[in-house]
């Protein structure tokens, strides 16, 4: 009977959803500023048409590369996944229609593992809650085994401008706490373009993400 369910509850996830903004071979391009340093970089999340987890969508981000003092370059990618779903009635009835993203965690963006990552939970409402709670696996060194408990909660919703687009877009915060710190993170969301803007506060640096390119495929 349980083997019956988990088989049922795969396929309605697998078949009875389309993404809503994250689609195969869509790619954002995001504009990096980090008070750590002088220069701005660039950071493009590249969405394939594979599974991660079997029911996420798998991506990649691809940094800039790092140049050392010899003139060496080092190109950094990272992949990940993205759950993107839609469903449509009656399905939305027991499966949210959904979108959060895992956010590049690498280089000096490894601390957006200890923040609740960029999630929004459909029909989107102004002062809406999201409980976040995350216990990071092997391979996360010092983050190995910390639990993460924190939440995200639906502000406002404003204009915003960026190279891309000028609309109204939701604002959430987010906040979360471990041994190793509290710390606090900013979101913007536009129901095409995703997750336009990402504001990270480390208390000692702070990083900020802004969309300056993005190619959805139809």
């Amino acid at each position: 009977m349980k083997l019956l369910l988990g088989l049922l509850l795969f396929f309605i996830t697998i078949s009875c959803s389309n993404p809503i903004v994250y689609k195969p071979n869509s790619s954002f391009t995001f504009l990096i500023k980090n008070t750590k340093q002088n220069k701005n970089d660039t950071l493009i999340l590249f969405v394939t048409n594979d599974s991660w987890n079997v029911f996420q969508i798998k991506c990649i981000w691809r940094y800039s590369p790092i140049i050392d003092s010899l003139g060496s370059k080092t190109n950094i990618t990272e992949m990940t996944g993205i759950v993107d779903k839609n469903y449509s009635f009656p399905f939305n009835i027991f499966f949210p229609s959904q979108i959060w993203l895992h956010p590049p965690r690498n280089v000096y963006l490894r601390m957006t593992e200890l923040v609740p990552f960029p999630k929004i939970i459909f029909p989107i409402e102004q002062g809406q809650i999201i409980p976040w709670s995350l216990t990071p696996k092997s391979g996360w060194g010092e983050f190995e085994g910390i639990t993460i408990i924190g939440e995200i909660k639906i502000i406002d919703r404003i204009l915003f401008n960026n190279p891309v687009f000028s609309d109204l877009c939701w604002v959430l915060e987010a906040h979360a706490e471990s041994v190793i710190g509290s710390y606090k993170s900013k979101y913007y969301f536009h129901e095409k373009y995703g997750f336009v803007y990402l504001f990270y506060d480390f208390n000692d640096f702070q990083v900020e993400l802004s969309l300056i390119d993005a190619k959805i495929s139809e």
